[in-house]
């Protein structure tokens, strides 16, 4: 009786255990994913960003030429 209860304690910390690491793992590779979302939406603002500053400026330069 005490070998199954012991047993039963066992199996119920690895489950937990288990779960536990898994949460842990998906709330990681969400702030991950969410992260590198950002930087990316951030590097393509400031790639249009300095096309168009380039172009106006560009265009400004031939204006005044």
């Amino acid at each position: 009786m005490v070998v199954v209860v012991v047993v039963v304690e066992v199996v119920v910390v690895v489950v937990v255990v288990v779960v536990v690491v898994v949460v842990v793992v998906v709330v990681v590779v969400v702030v991950v994913v969410v992260v590198v979302g950002v930087v990316v939406v951030v590097v393509v603002v400031v790639v249009v960003v300095v096309v168009v500053v380039v172009r106006v400026f560009v265009v400004g330069v031939l204006v005044v030429i």
